[in-house]
């Protein structure tokens, strides 16, 4: 029995048919893979956009500084360890991550009126930190307190 299968195994042949659709599609991804320039989602839709490189580069850096300031260094180890100590007080050090930090990027909205000489975009930060976790706690802890005050469900 297995010899006849290794047998059928072996004999099985392959043969290309031809699909336009996967041709399309294999000569989309090498243009994309060979393309110098960044492409860029929108916010609203599922279109995307080549952009050069240094006005990516640009509206990374206008958007951010636009949003936040440059922090001294060591910033962001202070906050991690207050965070650390913070969650062992409240007993949260087991649930709670470690804060990691990821590149920001931008999505074009391109549902805006001036888009073709502005190009407005928004700022995705997916560096997230715990904090709901934190203010959850204190503030179940700040209400169980209050309700036994004042004697209210």
């Amino acid at each position: 029995f297995q010899i006849h299968i290794s047998k059928l195994i072996a004999s099985i042949k392959f043969r290309h048919a031809p699909s336009t659709f996967l041709d399309r599609l294999d000569s989309d991804a090498a243009r994309i893979k060979s393309s110098t320039a960044a492409l860029i989602p929108t916010d609203k839709t599922s279109q995307h956009y080549r952009i050069p490189i240094d006005e990516y580069q640009r509206l990374i850096e206008s958007s951010i500084t636009a949003e936040y300031r440059k922090a001294p260094a060591g910033t962001a180890e202070h906050i991690e360890n207050k965070a650390a100590s913070i969650a062992a007080r409240l007993d949260l050090k087991g649930r709670m991550q470690r804060f990691e930090t990821s590149q920001a990027f931008v999505l074009l909205k391109d549902h805006k009126p001036n888009f073709a000489t502005n190009l407005p975009c928004r700022l995705i930060n997916p560096a997230k930190s715990d904090v709901g976790r934190v203010s959850k706690k204190i503030l179940e802890k700040f209400t169980a307190q209050l309700r036994t005050s004042s004697s209210v469900n």
